[in-house]
């Protein structure tokens, strides 16, 4: 709905939550939508560790419990 409201689709969607099982259900939305997740960039997925060390960067990236 959110490339809808934009008008356009976006070359890759990227999700963020502070849960893997929403960031699943988040993921598999999109691919339903045909809105593909953008990829991360190693240095992207370097400096997210830097500031929550626990994270998993890859997409849907999960910031976990920590950023509560």
């Amino acid at each position: 709905k959110a490339a809808l409201w934009l008008g356009r689709r976006p070359r890759g969607l990227a999700i963020t939550t502070s849960s893997g099982g929403n960031g699943a259900m988040a993921a598999d939305a999109a691919f339903a939508g045909g809105i593909p997740l953008a990829r991360i960039s190693p240095e992207g997925q370097r400096r997210m560790r830097e500031l929550v060390p626990a994270c998993a960067p890859g997409n849907p990236i999960d910031m976990t419990g920590a950023t509560n």
